[in-house]
């Protein structure tokens, strides 16, 4: 799946009901102070896009991504924060949108070279995104 035109409607986690609902033993991932976006990696660039259909290219943190996702093609989903994303680091993401210290944490892989990984269980796709963190 490429995402390629701004404007698209985009899937993203939603949690249902309240937090005292969940039944343990359950999975948590970190949520970070950021804003959600899907990374995109293809043979043409790679590219944010966020849940309004903002576009990142050719800035740092693609750049960056561009040289250190090593695979052809891959799409990825995630949370592109400011520095460690704590507490209120959305508004210094808002206002250093091409900055040097912005990140991407993906927390899950839904295409990798031309396999439809969605098609896999959670821990196969967390096992296969395991082999991006450095």
């Amino acid at each position: 799946m490429i995402l390629t035109k701004s404007g698209i409607s985009m899937p993203f986690p939603e949690l249902r009901g309240t937090l005292n609902q969940i039944r343990y033993p359950a999975w948590a991932e970190i949520k970070f102070d950021g804003e959600f976006n899907h990374l995109i990696k293809d043979d043409v660039s790679v590219r944010l896009v966020n849940k309004n259909g903002l576009i990142r290219t050719q800035c740092p943190i693609t750049d960056l991504l561009e040289h250190s996702i090593r695979c052809v093609q891959a799409h990825f989903i995630g949370e592109l924060h400011y520095g460690e994303g704590k507490k209120h680091d959305l508004y210094n993401l808002l206002k250093n949108k091409t900055s040097n210290a912005l990140q991407f944490t993906a927390f899950d892989i839904l295409e990798l070279d031309g396999i439809d990984m969605t098609q896999e269980t959670l821990l196969t796709r967390l096992g296969t995104l395991n082999r991006f963190r450095s």
